[in-house]
């Protein structure tokens, strides 16, 4: 071989050498990859968290313009109040589009999204079981659910001073003959945040007479009920439903005096799923959320924990929660499938310890959000409901909100 030909034949690479540089290809892919991931995953993270301290500081804009911190709909009384306050001028009609009592007296049981007239009445507290039957005086169910809060309150409000609601660029639209057909308005005007439409479940739905209308959707999906007209806005925008909202909890009803099915006082809440295990396969379940206790014990301690808040201060006891169910979409462990008087009726997180804390009896179950489950305290407790409320845990700790840093699992910012 002349030395021509041996520098051509050395102009490639031979099999040894590419399965060498395959090999340390693969070894940076490998080293670089989860760097990568993990960068992507801390950058979803602090966009969900950028998201909600926007949606905290709209809610301070809110009081700030109206005096008062805005209601979670948990309580037609605390509603009321702060309505009467924010809109001086409000005329009863106003009122009574949401009003439990008003909304009763028109025939509306709660279940269709029309009234026995074929009129659509369209507001409803999807967790409010004791419409049907109420076990306590109407004037006491709940309006709306803390996620259709956020978005009725934030999105903004007509000028006009007696109808802030059906007013030009209020939340409701009276179309039709007066009073007669009620859908949501898809063109709110003055919002104190920019929701992204696409986000909103928002959809046009006929009426009886055939006419399209503008409903939300979210019971249909969560629920298995029929659509009403205040939406939700998703977490993050990977498609419709494929994420929890986003949700507002106000402090003066974390802890509620009342409470399906019987007068019973329970720590305020969010799911994603019908109430009772029974009816979950009628709705997707994105997990379920309450206010978040706080590690700090209250101070005298309560004697009667089933007429007073728990032993735990709230975290931000004096303003709000608003909380994100992170990138998963999830917001964790169904904490409210037996809203009965049960062991989890009451069950909620401590903050930022992650322990669950049982608020009904003020005690804790050795489990937290970070660590597996394990066997509660002081008195065992197992079986079918014990894993249901805790078993899907795990993936509460990318939820984040206004009192933490970019998730729960990292504690307070």
């Amino acid at each position: 071989m002349n030395r021509s030909t041996y520098r051509l034949s050395r102009l490639g690479f031979t099999l040894v050498e590419m399965l060498v540089v395959i090999a340390i290809i693969g070894m940076l892919a490998g080293l670089l990859i989860p760097v990568v991931m993990s960068a992507v995953t801390k950058a979803r993270q602090g966009a969900h968290k950028l998201e909600v301290d926007t949606l905290a500081e709209a809610v301070e804009k809110y009081r700030n313009k109206y005096g008062d911190y805005p209601p979670d709909g948990s309580s037609w009384p605390v509603m009321e109040r702060h309505l009467r306050k924010a809109f001086p001028q409000i005329v009863q009609s106003e009122l009574n589009l949401l009003d439990p009592s008003a909304i009763a007296a028109q025939g509306w049981n709660g279940n269709p999204w029309t009234l026995a007239s074929g009129v659509i009445a369209g507001i409803r507290n999807d967790f409010d079981t004791t419409v049907v039957a109420p076990t306590f005086p109407v004037s006491q169910h709940k309006v709306m659910d803390p996620a259709e809060a956020l978005v009725f309150f934030l999105g903004g409000f007509s000028s006009d001073p007696q109808h802030p609601f059906t007013g030009a660029g209020g939340p409701f639209v009276l179309t039709g003959v007066p009073g007669q057909t009620l859908q949501y308005n898809v063109s709110r005007s003055n919002p104190f945040f920019d929701f992204t439409s696409s986000r909103l479940t928002v959809a046009p739905r006929p009426t009886a007479s055939g006419a399209m209308v503008y409903v939300s959707t979210d019971e249909v999906e969560y629920q298995g009920l029929a659509p009403d007209l205040l939406p939700v806005y998703l977490a993050n925008n990977q498609g419709i439903y494929q994420s929890a909202p986003i949700v507002y909890f106000d402090s003066r009803t974390y802890w509620l005096g009342i409470g399906p099915p019987a007068s019973q006082p329970y720590v305020n809440f969010y799911q994603c799923a019908p109430l009772t295990a029974t009816s979950i396969a009628s709705g997707k379940d994105y997990g379920s959320i309450r206010p978040l206790v706080s590690d700090s014990p209250r101070l005298p301690p309560n004697t009667t924990i089933v007429t007073k808040p728990p032993n735990q201060l709230f975290v931000e006891e004096k303003k709000f929660q608003v909380i994100s169910p992170g990138i998963d979409g999830y917001f964790g462990g169904r904490l409210v499938a037996d809203i009965a008087p049960t062991d989890f009726a009451n069950a909620t997180w401590k903050f930022p310890s992650g322990e669950s804390y049982l608020a009904n009896n003020g005690t804790y179950v050795v489990k937290s959000w970070i660590l597996g489950p394990t066997q509660p305290s002081p008195s065992p407790r197992s079986g079918p409901a014990y894993q249901q409320a805790f078993k899907q845990s795990k993936y509460t700790i990318d939820n984040c909100a206004n009192f933490s840093a970019a998730t729960f699992a990292q504690g307070q910012p």
